[in-house]
């Protein structure tokens, strides 16, 4: 990717995107650091090709809120989430929506406080609504928010209710 960048530095495009999948490999690799630098660079190039409202730029987004999550630095993965969702609903894109709204859960179940974590639970639930509709309710992806959503409930303690998603999820799984 280096060499590709060092080729390219007339065509931001294609630099924007190959800054983006090198971001998002340091990412699969645990370097948050490294993955914020290359997406943060992919995001300044992506917008002044593509403007502020671009789905691309969504995904650079969502990455970067993925990578702050990873680091528990909550206060930047919640703006740039909230970036990604603002982008995703002018294209009301459900399918993007429903992933952007799952790792908002996800991002909420690490805060404290009852009002935290019942947001947390109303998106995980809104991302499963709109999967099921889009999806099916047999979809890997509809599982994984479901599973998500019983980690909820087992950190609340309220094994029941957890078991009932935890069923689900295992049902869909063993389709497989």
């Amino acid at each position: 990717l280096e060499l590709a960048i060092s080729y390219e530095k007339d065509n931001d495009k294609i630099v924007s995107c190959l800054l983006q999948k090198k971001g998002d490999a340091h990412e699969m690799c645990d370097e948050y650091d490294d993955a914020i630098v290359c997406l943060k660079k992919s995001l300044s190039k992506g917008t002044l090709i593509f403007g502020p409202d671009n789905l691309y730029l969504s995904n650079i987004l969502n990455s970067l809120g993925n990578a702050y999550r990873s680091l528990r630095r909550i206060e930047e993965a919640k703006y740039f989430y909230t970036e990604s969702l603002k982008i995703r609903s002018k294209h009301n894109d459900l399918l993007s929506l429903a992933h952007i709204k799952h790792n908002i859960g996800a991002l909420l179940g690490l805060g404290r406080g009852l009002n935290v974590q019942t947001l947390g639970k109303a998106f995980y639930c809104e991302a499963i609504r709109i999967k099921t509709k889009a999806l099916g309710c047999d979809d890997l992806d509809t599982a994984r928010s479901l599973c998500s959503l019983a980690q909820t409930f087992i950190h609340e303690k309220e094994y029941k209710r957890a078991r009932k998603y935890c069923e689900e999820s295992l049902r869909i799984l063993r389709l497989r």
